[in-house]
């Protein structure tokens, strides 16, 4: 069986596999449309008003501690996929701000395997293993498998943080 994602980049070596199911779209937004909110964690961008509902921006290079170059440009406009997942009831939406989109991917169930589990790239910290599961390679590229409930359940954790 074959299991769908949605690759992104995050960093110019770091792609992530989203799972198919939990991705909702892709939107594009100046980034003076974001509306920050005080008194939440410095990884929230804050709020975008998107199709008439509120949509939270993370800024994915600071919730993942990303180590990000002086020497990338500033973007006149961001990227972000929505991920989405029903949680008691609600739909909880998440906007991830992204580098790049790298489409569709096909991974074969028998990947997703603890046989084919790899360590966690160095740019990711080991306390995000329960939320990136599974590296793999996949025509000369790593990639690393999301666990959408895992990395839900870490935001509720740390989502409000100061």
């Amino acid at each position: 069986m074959v299991e769908e994602y949605f690759g992104v980049r995050l960093s110019s070596n770091l792609v992530v596999a989203l799972p198919l199911t939990n991705v909702e779209t892709v939107t594009r937004f100046k980034p003076k449309k974001v509306c920050p909110l005080p008194g939440v964690a410095p990884f929230w961008l804050g709020i975008i008003n998107q199709q008439g509902s509120l949509l939270w921006v993370l800024d994915t290079d600071m919730f993942f501690e990303l180590v990000v170059l002086k020497e990338e440009p500033q973007e006149d406009t961001l990227t972000a996929i929505v991920l989405s997942r029903k949680f008691q009831g609600s739909v909880v939406r998440v906007a991830w701000i992204v580098k790049k989109l790298e489409g569709v991917l096909s991974l074969p169930e028998s990947y997703l395997e603890s046989s084919h589990a790899k360590p966690l790239p160095s740019a990711l910290k080991p306390k995000f293993e329960k939320v990136f599961p599974f590296t793999i390679e996949q025509r000369d590229r790593h990639l690393i498998v999301l666990d959408a409930a895992a990395f839900f359940e870490t935001l509720n954790s740390q989502a409000l943080a100061v």
